[in-house]
């Protein structure tokens, strides 16, 4: 922890940029907690944003902000960015750490911005070209020893022996505690028995170097003594953000478990090594190296499946993929929270953005779903640039899948369309929103309330452009459906009159 001295040299109120570099499973991330942990008091404020997803950083940052409860707190996204580093930007020191930094340029526009106040801020990175003051080789021979013996007894290995295979396993911290969790499980196992499953394991996996190579034989070693239940559930953690905690409700639901087995499962995974707890109640969490890792199997097992089933001409069930189960599970449950616990919805936003992007990179037809659920959390929170973004995203995927008059793109323009609104485009939303409204008008089958909500959302638009009677007139029909349709104490019927009662004033 060399590093650490210049961070919390308290006289010094400059700030201090340190970056970190090591391969998948050196460390890296582990380093940064022992960093805040061991440290933490030093600072008024310890924070960790995700540096793997370029396109939250902002939200991230702006997610801390919130989180230290600063006054006069705006309502948009770059307001909020703003109020955040402006109070960073003050002589107190604070600790921002950005974890799994990879693409370079995305991330130099941050670091430009948070060079400020007495901001300490430690990035952790995997790629080999990032200049980096520390670079993680993996633990010292003794340090290696001691965690494989924190799991293996002297009568299953002698020091010799795990000397020998933590050479094989590069030093690396992912690997060393995999093996030894491993053997911990199977006392009646050599090393030399482990070394050739680890032999037998190991394959190539594309942009891996040597020594992550052999972490992730390490992963497949492990993975092996999975049950079927637990292995399901690690390849759906593999579609999820990494070093984020998971919801444990969306592995449930893709592996199909009752909650108590699901629990009992992810135990058995967390013992092997292969997900790590987080806190309490939250949900586990994967690590980059295990993640990558986990999606090459649930792609080869899915390839395998299809291979079957067009040979047998029956169903297979690993020809429904991993992929295809997260996507189905996130699509419903991000919708779900989003109505019925919006506070929690900070857990899942992170898994609908990887899993988005999986499924997109895919082709699947649930991309345009997660494009549009990931729309709404970023407008909720203020983020209405990057709504637009991932809102006009779900519309071209789902024009092309759908074509332009289906209710799943009605659904996309008006989604887009209280984007422009609030961007103050009100030409833009007025277009939008009754191209929707003439699509929801021809569709098939009782869609009332999704025309009334489109007319609520024509009528504030109209209102906007100073066109009073003919939002009135939107407003109207739109609270004639939802009086008609809807309990007199539903929010929506209380909502519409509102808006009547307002255009009235």
């Amino acid at each position: 922890m060399a590093l650490s001295r210049p961070l919390v040299d308290t006289k010094n109120r400059a700030p201090i940029v340190q970056s970190v570099q090591g391969v998948s499973g050196s460390g890296t991330t582990q380093y940064a907690v022992e960093l805040a942990y061991r440290f933490g008091y030093f600072f008024k404020g310890v924070h960790w944003v995700d540096g793997s997803r370029p396109g939250a950083i902002g939200a991230e940052i702006a997610a801390c902000g919130a989180a230290m409860g600063l006054s006069d707190w705006p309502d948009e996204l770059p307001a909020q960015i703003d109020r955040t580093l402006r109070e960073w930007s003050r002589p107190n020191l604070h600790l921002l750490i950005l974890d799994n930094i990879d693409d370079v340029a995305a991330a130099q526009v941050w670091l430009d911005q948070l060079a400020i106040g007495a901001l300490r801020l430690v990035i952790t990175t995997v790629r080999d070209d990032w200049p980096a003051d520390a670079r993680l080789e993996g633990l010292t021979p003794e340090d290696s020893r001691s965690l494989l013996r924190a799991y293996v007894p002297e009568r299953q290995a002698s020091d010799a022996d795990l000397d020998r295979l933590a050479e094989r396993l590069r030093h690396m911290p992912l690997a060393l505690d995999l093996a030894g969790r491993y053997l911990a499980q199977q006392p009646q196992l050599t090393v030399a028995g482990y070394s050739r499953k680890l032999a037998r394991a190991r394959k190539p996996m594309d942009g891996l170097l040597p020594a992550s190579i052999e972490s992730a034989s390490a992963l497949a070693v492990s993975l092996d003594l999975a049950e079927p239940a637990a292995r399901r559930l690690f390849l759906a953690a593999g579609y999820c953000a990494p070093d984020q905690p998971i919801p444990a409700e969306i592995l449930r639901r893709v592996a199909g478990l009752d909650e108590a087995e699901c629990d009992r499962q992810l135990t058995g995974l967390i013992d092997l090594g292969l997900i790590a707890p987080a806190a309490p109640g939250v949900g586990p969490i994967i690590h980059p190296l295990a993640a990558r890792f986990a999606r090459s199997v649930a792609k080869t097992d899915a390839e395998r499946g299809k291979r079957i089933s067009a040979a047998s001409g029956e169903g297979a069930a690993e020809a429904t993929s991993i992929l295809t189960g997260v996507a189905d599970v996130l699509g419903v449950l991000t919708y779900q929270v989003t109505e019925n616990d919006p506070e929690a919805s900070h857990l899942f936003r992170p898994h609908l953005e990887a899993a988005a992007l999986a499924a997109d990179g895919a082709g699947l037809a649930q991309a345009g779903t997660l494009w549009n659920n990931l729309g709404y959390y970023r407008k909720t929170a203020g983020d209405l640039a990057g709504a637009r973004e991932v809102f006009e995203r779900a519309l071209t995927l789902n024009v092309a899948l759908y074509g332009r008059d289906h209710p799943n793109v009605a659904r996309d323009l008006n989604n887009m369309g209280l984007v422009l609104h609030e961007q103050g485009e009100l030409s833009g939303a007025r277009t939008l929103i009754e191209r929707a409204l003439e699509i929801d008008r021809a569709a098939p089958g009782e869609n009332s309330l999704t025309i009334a909500a489109d007319l609520s959302n024509l009528a504030g638009v109209l209102q906007d452009q100073g066109e009073v009677e003919a939002a009135r007139s939107a407003f109207e029909e739109a609270l004639a459906v939802f009086e008609a349709r809807l309990p007199a104490d539903h929010p929506y019927v209380g909502i519409a009159r509102d808006n009547l009662k307002a255009l009235a004033s």
